[in-house]
Formats: structure tokens, sequence, C-alpha cells
């Protein structure tokens, strides 16, 4: 994520739960989102069920943290404003999450999702 930034805007998180989730309507919203936040989010097949997803997030060039999500992520000046969404449909699921920042330097995240066998 770019440095700079206001972070993402008041109800991002309870939108990622009322939006219908099709690949026109996520970018639309990935599209207006300010400087400073993001939408992360992992397609997951039919049948497919989330067992551990984690939040992680990195200062540039440096390793990945976990983060809690609604806490500031350590050493980073950024965080994950609220729990992951898992939007499910007929073709399978969507797991997102908002991610915001509004430090001076470069952010990186990252939402690491595994499946139960």
């Amino acid at each position: 994520m770019a440095a700079g930034g206001n972070g993402c805007p008041a109800g991002l998180a309870a939108r990622l739960t009322l939006v219908p989730v099709t690949e026109k309507n996520l970018r639309t919203m990935l599209e207006s989102l300010p400087t400073g936040c993001a939408v992360l989010g992992v397609a997951l097949p039919a049948g497919a069920v989330p067992a551990r997803v984690a939040l992680e997030a990195a200062v540039e060039g440096a390793e990945f943290v976990s983060c809690p999500a609604g806490q500031a992520c350590p050493e980073t000046g950024s965080f994950f404003a609220a729990e992951p969404v898992t939007r499910r449909g007929a073709a399978g699921s969507f797991v997102l999450v908002a991610f915001q920042s509004v430090a001076e330097s470069a952010r990186r995240a990252a939402l690491v999702v595994e499946t139960a066998p």
C-alpha cells in the first residue's frame, strides 16, 4: 500500500457484509477506496470452508507480523479495522477484510486463509 492517506471510510467493514459478492461489485468498491485503505480478499471454491484465517502486515522490506483485528499491528502504523468476513455463494466463497494505514511510508498486508481438509 502506498504511503499516506486517511485510512478507510467509516462503515466499510459493514459494507463488506452487505454488498452482493460479484466481480463487478467488488471491483467498483475497490476503485472507490481512498489512499490508505485496501480490501484484501481470497476466493475459495464451492464447498471449501475456511479453517484458519490470519492477518499480517509489514513495513516495506521487513518480515510480516501477525495482526489482531481491530488493534494496531505491531511496529507498522497500520491495522485491520474488523474481523474478516466470509461471504458464501453457490459458486464458492470469498473471505474479505479491510486494511488501513496512515503511515508515511509504504506498508504491505496479507490475508492468509487455510481451508479444512
